[in-house]
């Protein structure tokens, strides 16, 4: 008889009584000195038995066996040649059919004709093996999501801390990486640029790179941008639980950078031509949105010049007569429309030095509100401790103890309810959220003259509701916020002259009242009155 060596060990098989291939071989090598047999070939690979058909000696070694080659098998154990039913299977069948006609292992024998009830078990216990594992292992990897740790790689930013216990290792922040990372997200809070020029930005100005060292794309730019494990949630399973890890930005943060995301162009989309405008504005006598197109004229000194025209979709239509606008024009009204977005700079600074000191009052009463329905929830602890010593000393009966414990827990429930509502009234983000559309507003106008055609339309349509069109003149409804910065601006800059907060401030005479920008803290709070600008004489 010839045989065929066959070793196999795989990544699960992690304990220390698995020898490795290079061992298993040698022993092999031994059992064949030792009965006296004749070896033809030896297979060996790394490779699961998880799944069926997909090692690849595994197949090679069943090829040869089917054409006669050998008639016996040399392994360390059953479970190295399957550990699944349908490769199982295939060696039980040789060997019942006369293909094989002995399987050799470090301490046993398989022949033709044998009892086949402990080859099943054997085949049964590797079967059951890979059950257990996957079933354990996907009950660590949830449990571990449900205290909070993130089961996987941790994306770019983070590190797999590897020094802790096993099931008890964390997702640290990245030394080199988490303030670049930072860096990018404050970027991005601009709504300034677009995933693309992102994705350049964080190649040439902040140098971060990707797990295998190389400059990250615009598509790891867009995955990250919609990532909630930035603000201290994770997605696993299907559901998003609460990490224990440090996060980058606020949810609130992550909310602004995701409507600005809805506006962008989807990463990798081809286009032969792209016009920043299209689907934007709407005809007005149709309701049609408005289109592009390039035209070619030949000027008088037979130069060929191209101009782009938008139009109504609908324009050969004859329930719609409205004619194109140029491009240029277009772009006229569109900066005439929003130029009043321009806040002055030293506006948006007092603005913000006040707001700051607002809000940082604000963080102290909330922290003592806390701190107040914290002692509460002591109390009933202790409530809770005294009933259940009464009720082992017997001055309780069951009934009895039962009401009151639940009474108890009832109130404690609605206080944590309180707390977590007090907690969710966050200044701090609410604070950001001000301070990021001050500064949004602050550089509005430097940004669309600079922007290049895809952040043109993430700038237009991320300040209107509506866009509409009507004999080649364009009209942008604003959003709530935009249009109150908008009268707040050409109050002052039709009613007063320069700023001069530090004179304001030091001066007694008279003041400007801000009380107007109160509808830009989305209804949070009043202005203090004496809030208030110098009126230059």
């Amino acid at each position: 008889m010839k045989y065929f060596i066959y070793a196999r060990k795989s990544s699960e098989d992690k304990n220390k009584q698995i020898a490795s291939i290079d061992d298993q071989i040698k022993e092999m090598k031994k059992l064949a000195e030792q009965f006296d047999l004749e070896i033809v070939d030896i297979f060996q690979e790394s490779k699961s038995a998880k799944q069926p058909n997909k090692r690849i000696a595994f197949n090679q070694m069943v090829e040869r066996i089917h054409e006669g080659e050998v008639q016996g098998i040399i392994c360390w154990k059953l479970d190295r040649l399957a550990r699944n039913p349908v490769d199982a299977g295939i060696i039980k069948w040789m060997l019942q059919s006369g293909d094989i006609q002995k399987i050799q292992t470090h301490g046993n024998e398989y022949k033709t004709g044998d009892n086949v009830l402990l080859m099943d078990m054997e085949f049964g216990i590797a079967n059951q093996f890979i059950l257990d594992l996957s079933k354990n292992t996907k009950r660590g990897l949830n449990g571990k999501a449900e205290r909070g740790q993130f089961p996987s790689r941790a994306p770019i930013g983070y590190l797999n801390n590897k020094y802790e216990a096993k099931g008890q290792k964390t997702i640290v922040p990245d030394p080199d990486k988490f303030q670049l990372v930072r860096k990018l997200w404050d970027h991005a809070l601009t709504g300034k640029y677009s995933t693309y020029r992102l994705a350049d930005i964080a190649r040439t100005e902040l140098n971060i790179k990707g797990y295998t060292g190389k400059p990250i794309s615009k598509n790891v730019i867009y995955n990250m941008l919609k990532n909630p494990f930035y603000y201290g949630n994770f997605m696993w399973g299907g559901k998003e639980y609460v990490g224990i890890h440090e996060p980058v930005i606020t949810r609130s943060e992550f909310m602004v950078v995701q409507e600005f995301l809805c506006e962008k162009v989807k990463p990798n989309r081809k286009r032969k031509h792209y016009h920043p405008y299209t689907m934007t504005f709407k005809c007005l006598e149709c309701n049609r949105f408005l289109t592009a197109e390039k035209r070619k004229k030949t000027l008088k000194n037979k130069e060929e010049k191209t101009y782009v025209y938008y139009h109504c979709t609908n324009r050969k239509s004859i329930d719609c007569g409205q004619g194109s606008i140029e491009l240029g024009r277009l772009e006229e009204q569109i900066l005439a429309k929003t130029r009043t977005l321009q806040l002055p700079k030293e506006m948006t600074e007092y603005c913000l030095s006040y707001l700051e000191d607002e809000f940082s009052m604000d963080e102290k009463i909330q922290r003592k509100r806390v701190t107040q329905e914290e002692t509460t929830i002591l109390k009933i602890e202790e409530k809770l401790e005294r009933l259940f010593d009464m009720r082992l000393d017997g001055e309780l009966t069951s009934n009895g103890y039962t009401k009151r414990k639940l009474k108890l827990q009832d109130e404690k429930a609605h206080i944590l309810n309180k707390i977590a509502d007090i907690k969710s009234e966050t200044t701090e983000n609410t604070f950001k959220d001000i301070r990021s559309a001050f500064n949004f507003n602050e550089d509005y106008l430097d940004a669309i003259e600079k922007a290049d055609d895809e952040e043109k339309r993430f700038l237009v349509k991320q300040v209107g509701n509506s866009y509409t069109a009507i004999d080649r003149k364009i009209d942008i409804e604003l959003k709530p916020t935009y249009k109150e910065v908008r009268l707040l601006v050409n109050s002052i800059k039709s009613e007063y002259g320069v700023i001069e907060t530090e004179k304001a401030l030091a001066e007694q005479g008279p003041f400007h009242d801000l009380g107007r920008i109160s509808p830009l803290l989305g209804d949070y709070r009043e202005l203090n009155p004496n809030c208030r600008y110098h009126k230059p004489e």
